[in-house]
């Protein structure tokens, strides 16, 4: 199993989980968006590194991470 991580890509060191766009035990492919983060200035979207399905959901919505935290884990198929 592969943790499913977003790198802060500014100076943040924290960022909230907007929404997640898969549920728990949902194929994705390779790049798919999985969820939207908000940064404090802009709001991206976390992709798929690989195809897979989404195992467990570490992170819920509207709550905070820091910066390489696990947001979910993503088994390869």
């Amino acid at each position: 199993m592969d943790p499913v991580q977003w790198e802060l890509v500014d100076a943040s060191s924290q960022a909230l989980l907007v929404d997640w766009l898969v549920a728990e035990g949902d194929r994705v492919d390779a790049g798919q968006p999985l969820a939207s983060v908000d940064l404090g200035h802009m709001t991206v979207e976390v992709p798929a590194a690989h195809t897979g399905t989404l195992e467990d959901i570490l992170v819920a919505a509207g709550e905070t991470f820091s910066r390489g935290q696990p947001l979910a884990r993503l088994i390869a198929t």
